[in-house]
């Protein structure tokens, strides 16, 4: 006769599910204990781990992700031990941990579920181990922060029983679903878990019935485990203060009658709004702090060196003045952050070799315009100079300063590690994988994406292609290698248009005859890459298209004259400059045809034109073309294929 059974519900944290099964085998001790892992659709290979490494786990594979509670009951219907254990796979129990809850179950008359002691990974205790039921004022005080505050309190943590003290044990109202010990016979009687509750609140219902059943649910101190994902680890993101409102909107409904429902109803509400937008105002100051901390970098910059100047050069602290003076210090700073935001300081992505060439340009630009400035206008040269070269450095280092805030990395760029996703049959990935150890340092190769569609997928892929955004985002990956042998090209092209710019792409070949094939042979199974990133992707790139959209149509407009005696597209062009500068045509795009296959742009009002820098051996169909314009885009090609265009028999 079975002991313990172990539900696990596994969701795509692989690594932690194998410690932890590795950690109920040392804490099985003499007890007969089975193991139930339900795992749902997860893409990061648990499935290949569970049956390669532990074979003597029951499991079950849903072909989709049903539920947290759902997942729960399949494997309860299933266990056949006395004692119910529903634990998170991202646990680590300790070696006494179900001696203990099962020498407490049997010691005590109506005892009904079991709660132990949980810490973080670093040793933190988590308070989620010992709870009451969540009224309005214990819900507004845990996400208002005056829980945690008062965390002593009663009145304002009876959320989290902080009047309780966690190193004794106690009878409580609610458990923690990481851990629930249960004996059958109490889930007999007060029923499985509600199916409703797809994730959060599923525990507190469970808890709640098992108390009106006439059993008692106990928190225990004696022994701990390890909770990595706590609930006091996350982030009170917007996503998930929906999803526990959410849930205690269903409990309420489910067990509140009167007009205190009711009004609890209504504060759920209004709780989902107010921290709604309490999310929105975290996103945009994120946006915003960047550039009000440049801002006031570059005022106090060149307000000192202007001051600075004055003093060395002119030997006065007056020679600067009026309105003239901040004019120039505010414009200065204002019209380089601009240019800096259109080639893309600002974006996620920035690139750092973009940002040195750039600042060349910024100075030049800096000094054309002050040339075309009247003298009653211009400031000083020096100061001009000085003050650009000084914003430039100063703002290369806040980037890193922010960054290091933001994301713990000292560097301009934010991203370095490569985190690769391979797409193509086993035998091709067997071939690719250790060139690419070789040729990269700074990759981790994160796993195999089968090229076909199939429910049932050989365990060892991660996945399939119909779910490869899925696994990308769910495992960060940002490059993504297609195997050109095992995978049509438009099939190729549909998927780097659908991933977008967050990642880069390689095309690997082992033939000639692939569409970035390299121009030297293969030998004994070499593989050949070639990088594809879509600069068209790039938020700075169209940033740069719509700019030259619109000054095209307005310069269009102005020299109307020289297009009706020189251009062969007077009409075609003037007919079109009202869609273009309301952004619903642009100068230059795809063949409608290819618009699905590439990242997407408007309508063009002309076509993508041959330029010198493609390789014409390989472009003899238009898509080939299109495909290289999104790749290779710049705004220089748009300048050139317009005139090409415009004042060329080969338009």
């Amino acid at each position: 006769m079975v002991d313990i059974s172990i539900i696990i519900v596994n969701y795509n944290v692989k690594h932690f599910l194998r410690q932890c099964l590795q950690s109920i085998h040392r804490a099985a001790g003499n007890y007969k204990v089975e193991v139930i892992v339900v795992d749902n659709k997860s893409i990061d290979g648990s499935q290949a781990m569970l049956q390669a490494e532990f074979p003597e786990v029951t499991t079950i594979f849903n072909q989709e992700n049903v539920g947290f509670s759902t997942a729960n009951n399949q494997g309860i219907k299933i266990a056949k031990g006395s004692y119910i254990l529903l634990l998170n796979p991202d646990t680590v129990l300790s070696e006494n941990t179900l001696s203990v809850c099962l020498d407490k179950a049997k010691s005590t008359a109506n005892c009904g579920a079991i709660g132990v002691k949980l810490i973080d990974g670093k040793g933190n205790y988590l308070p989620e181990s010992k709870r009451g039921y969540p009224g309005i004022w214990t819900s507004f005080c845990k996400f208002s922060g005056l829980g945690r505050i008062f965390s002593n309190s009663k009145f304002f943590n009876a959320y989290y029983l902080g009047h309780l003290d966690k190193e004794v044990a106690n009878e409580i109202d609610v458990l923690c679903g990481a851990f629930m010990f249960i004996p059958k016979k109490v889930l007999d009687k007060a029923g499985l878990l509600d199916e409703q509750f797809f994730m959060y609140g599923e525990d507190i219902d469970l808890s709640y019935r098992i108390q009106q059943a006439g059993f008692t649910n106990y928190y225990l101190p004696e022994t701990s485990i390890i909770h990595y994902k706590g609930e006091s680890t996350k982030k009170a993101s917007f996503n998930y203060v929906k999803s526990f409102y959410g849930a205690m909107k269903i409990f309420a409904t489910k067990h509140l009658t009167g007009p205190g429902s009711k009004m609890y109803l209504l504060f759920i509400q209004l709780a989902i709004v107010l921290f709604g937008l309490v999310s929105l105002v975290k996103n945009r100051l994120k946006k915003v702090i960047p550039l009000l901390l440049d801002f006031s970098v570059g005022l106090a910059t060149v307000y000192v060196i202007s001051e600075g100047w004055q003093r060395l050069v002119y030997h006065t602290d007056s020679y600067f003045g009026g309105h003239q003076y901040w004019m120039f210090i505010v414009g200065l700073v204002l019209l380089l952050m601009l240019i800096l935001y259109v080639i893309g300081h600002y974006d996620p992505q920035a690139k750092k070799r973009r940002y040195i060439w750039i600042s060349f340009g910024s100075l030049l630009l800096m000094l054309s315009i002050y040339g075309l400035m009247p003298s009653s206008l211009r400031f000083s040269r020096g100061v001009l100079i000085l003050s650009t070269l000084s914003l430039l450095f100063m703002y290369f280092n806040t980037k890193k300063i922010w960054n290091k805030l933001r994301h713990g990395i000292w560097r301009y760029e934010k991203d370095s590690l490569k985190k690769i996703l391979l797409v193509g049959e086993q035998a091709s990935a067997a071939l690719l994988i250790p060139i690419i150890d070789e040729k990269y340092q700074d990759a981790q190769m994160l796993g195999v994406i089968s090229p076909l569609v199939s429910a049932q997928v050989d365990p060892y892929y991660l996945n399939d292609i119909e779910h490869l955004a899925e696994v990308g985002k769910m495992l960060s990956a940002n490059e993504v290698i297609f195997c050109s042998k095992d995978l049509d090209h438009s099939i190729i092209f549909n998927w780097m248009a659908n991933l977008g710019s967050q990642y880069s792409f390689k095309i690997a070949s082992l033939s000639n005859d692939s569409l970035l094939g390299s121009t030297s042979k293969n030998s004994n199974g070499e593989w050949i890459t070639e990088q594809v990133q879509f600069n068209i992707e790039e938020p700075s790139n169209r940033r740069l298209k719509r700019i030259f959209d619109v000054v095209v149509a307005v310069g269009a407009c102005l020299l109307f004259p020289i297009f009706l005696l020189y251009s062969r597209q007077t009409r075609l062009i003037l007919s079109n400059v009202v869609f273009v500068i309301f952004a619903r045509k642009t100068w230059i795009s795809y063949k409608e045809e290819n618009k699905g296959h590439l990242p997407d742009i408007k309508l063009g009002v002309l076509p993508v034109f041959p330029l010198h820098r493609f390789n014409l051996a390989l472009i003899n169909k238009p898509e080939i073309l299109d495909f290289h314009y999104a790749k290779n885009y710049s705004v220089i090609m748009d300048i050139e294929m317009l005139l090409i265009h415009a004042f060329t028999k080969q338009s």
